[in-house]
């Protein structure tokens, strides 16, 4: 039988019992500790959504233009003001930067999916004409403001409202606030450890040293690299010789660099 899902505050806990500031017998910190606790657990969860290894999974989303518009904003639904793209609480904050994202021609049956380009800077700003209009955008700019994202299509003003754009993004954690330090969390293996022992050692400074500071960082190390893991690039094959093409149907042996 699976245990009790994590909350903010089983894990602000966790990381003031590791600091020997809450004992065995002590349930919850009190309320100015766990509010001071709660700064810090939000600073580093904004630590994590910066860093591709430590936002596990690749989250990506379709969203119905409806209306024509020169940008469109993209955020948590309780946004002020609320985006245009909404996201749930389940699909985390605004994305940090987008991926890939493709036009998702919804008059196709089935829909057919386009590919386009996420332009960076340079890129977006070389565009003679972008505010130019079209029927649907062949590539966008994102500029990743606070507290909502700010989604530039290019063509502007798509006029094929009724058509979805679908975007992919690191998963990003959702800050907390005090009233919700109680809900339960779906975290991955390993995530609600490496959350502990990392937010301990970012506690340390602010209250009595109780604690042995350098195990408290081996052992942040090992569970931080553990979750990392999840998201270690698959191994590259490189050749100084190249590979030529294939005599038959051979196959090549990258340890002796030849075909077999």
């Amino acid at each position: 039988m699976p245990g009790t899902a994590p909350t903010t505050l089983s894990i602000l806990t966790g990381a003031l019992r590791k600091l020997g500031v809450l004992g065995a017998a002590d349930s919850a910190p009190g309320g100015e500790d766990t509010e001071f606790a709660l700064i810090e657990y939000n600073s580093l969860l904004g630590q994590f959504n910066v860093r591709s290894r430590k936002c596990y999974f690749e989250r990506f989303l379709s969203f119905t233009f409806s209306v024509a518009r020169t940008s469109y904003t993209i955020g948590h639904t309780d946004n002020t003001p609320t985006p245009n793209f909404a996201l749930t609480t389940a699909q985390g904050d605004r994305p940090v930067r987008i991926d890939r994202a493709q036009i998702v021609l919804t008059d196709q049956t089935p829909n057919a999916f386009i590919n386009i380009p996420v332009y960076n800077w340079p890129e977006y700003t070389n565009l003679a004409l972008p505010g130019q209009t079209g029927e649907w955008p062949i590539a966008i700019y994102y500029v990743p403001e606070t507290p909502n994202g700010i989604i530039y299509p290019y063509y502007a003003s798509p006029s094929q409202t009724s058509y979805q754009i679908r975007l992919w993004w690191w998963n990003q954690l959702l800050t907390v606030a005090i009233a919700d330090v109680s809900t339960a969390l779906s975290l991955p293996a390993g995530l609600e450890r490496a959350l502990t022992l990392r937010l301990a050692e970012a506690l340390w400074l602010s209250f009595p040293k109780r604690t042995d500071i350098e195990e408290l960082k081996r052992q942040t190390r090992i569970a931080m690299s553990d979750f990392e893991s999840l998201n270690d690039p698959p191994k590259e094959i490189s050749s100084t010789d190249g590979i030529q093409s294939a005599p038959g149907d051979g196959a090549f042996d990258y340890r002796s660099r030849s075909w077999i």
